[in-house]
Order: C-alpha cells, then structure tokens, then sequence
C-alpha cells in the first residue's frame, strides 16, 4: 500500500520532477524514495527508475543488488528495457552473486522481442 495516501502516479511524477530538476530542486534520494513508493504500488516504469538509480555508480545510494531486484520485478511485468538492463547485469555479474549466463540470455531475449 502506498505509504501515506500517497497517490502512486503522483509520487511517480513528483520522482520525475526531483530527477530532472526543472521544477523542483533536484534531489536524487526523494526521487528514488518517490519511484520506490510508486514501484510498490505497482508502476512499472517507476520500478525501472529506481532501478536505473540504484545501477548508477554515480549516485551516493547505489545498490546494484537492489538495482537487480527492481529491474527484475519491472521485467516480469514485462518492461522491455528492464529486461535488458537486467540480462546484462545477469551477464557481468554485477549486482548478483555470480555471472548467470541462462538467465542472462533470457531475458536479452525477452528484451529483444518486446517492443514497447
């Protein structure tokens, strides 16, 4: 459930704007904190923002295990490019305990064949 009423597509488009920056100060840690919010209220692309955020080496709170669990939930519903950030991940063994190069293919297939 959404953690203070918040509205998951509200929080989804707030996490936008503290991402970018233009309207709102840019702020990573709402924003992933706000795509978090949103990813488990079930918005798909949110759980492909945190995820992009926790894969990015840059940002204070990288978390490439967690970057794995939220590129795969985003995946299985069916998120194209979560698919292929994933099976990448599957392949450096980045994020996962070791290189898993069945998974891996996988889901760059999957990816492959998804058009979004």
């Amino acid at each position: 459930s959404p953690a203070f009423g918040v509205n998951p597509f509200d929080a989804f488009n707030e996490a936008s704007a503290y991402q970018e920056g233009e309207t709102l100060k840019r702020n990573l840690t709402r924003a992933l904190e706000l795509y978090i919010v949103a990813g488990e209220a079930g918005i798909v692309p949110a759980m492909r923002k945190a995820a992009l955020l926790l894969n990015d080496d840059r940002f204070l709170l990288a978390n490439p295990t967690q970057a794995v669990n939220w590129f795969e939930q985003a995946a299985e519903a069916g998120d194209s490019q979560a698919a292929y950030e994933l099976g990448k991940m599957l392949l450096s063994g980045r994020g996962v305990p070791r290189r898993d190069f069945s998974r891996a293919a996988i889901w760059l297939e999957r990816a492959a064949r998804q058009t979004d």
